[in-house]
């Protein structure tokens, strides 16, 4: 085999394909700089570019069989950083949707569970904000909390998506919290 500087990428890829593995770092070599700097403009965090460099080019190798030769191999490495990009972005969203989500129904439940005689007047604020609730929000909480259904149950008592139950109560949630917050304003 040839040196990799005088070898073309399907040449480098044809070797690869042949068996020998050495030709893909030549490759790497050959890329890595071009992709690192591709992946910073995207994220300047030094960790998440040699992560995200390391997932490309294992994807890559993965991949190779998927590669059409005489296209770019530059542009198409920079393709899949950029798609693992985004589903690592879309992955760390609903997480942080999930933990919001978590956390207000925790702290919600604790704000009624956990009632003792000092909280009687947050009680009675919270009692209050129900009433100004429409009557389909006033359901929702009610089929959550007191009836105790999951989202998936109650959206098919409702006739709506998980979604939007989930939506909805996170939102009646934040209402009710601000409600509360401005009927209690020492709390």
């Amino acid at each position: 085999m040839s040196l990799g500087t005088e070898l073309s990428d399907d040449d480098l890829i044809r070797e690869i394909r042949a068996g020998h593995v050495n030709a893909y770092g030549m490759l790497i070599e050959r890329h890595c700089s071009r992709l690192r700097a591709f992946i910073a403009l995207r994220v300047p965090l030094p960790g998440v570019i040699d992560e995200l460099s390391h997932e490309t080019f294992v994807f890559a190798y993965r991949n190779l069989g998927r590669f059409t030769p005489g296209s770019s191999f530059s542009a198409w490495i920079c393709a899949i950083s950029l798609q693992l990009l985004r589903a690592e972005q879309q992955r760390f969203r609903r997480h942080e949707i999930r933990q919001a989500r978590y956390a207000d129904h925790i702290l919600f439940e604790r704000g009624i569970e956990t009632v003792g005689d000092n909280d009687a007047p947050e009680m009675e604020s919270l009692e209050r904000c129900m009433q100004r609730l429409p009557a389909r929000s006033r359901e929702l909480v009610d089929l959550r909390y007191q009836v105790s259904l999951s989202a998936e149950e109650i959206a098919e008592r409702v006739r709506q998506s998980i979604a939007w139950v989930r939506t909805t109560l996170f939102r009646v949630r934040q209402q009710l919290r601000q409600c509360v917050e401005q009927l209690q304003p020492n709390r």
